[in-house]
């Protein structure tokens, strides 16, 4: 937890605030990030939130600068 709290501030500080949004998900129970079965079951879950919160993330993130 305390990396990715570290990790969280640190591109915080990188990025514009457009840049970056941070997206969690509550777990059922923990997981290893290096158990890649498990890690994969996250993938949408998250980009379900991600799209509660920005309805067009691909969008919103991957676009051409102004």
């Amino acid at each position: 937890m305390t990396e990715a709290r570290i990790a969280h501030g640190i591109t915080r500080r990188l990025l514009d605030p457009d840049q970056y949004t941070r997206v969690s998900i509550p777990l059922e129970r923990p997981c290893d990030l290096d158990d890649y079965a498990a890690a994969k079951n996250l993938i949408e879950p998250g980009a379900q939130a991600a799209r509660v919160r920005h309805s067009d993330p691909i969008r919103r993130f991957f676009r051409a600068p102004p």
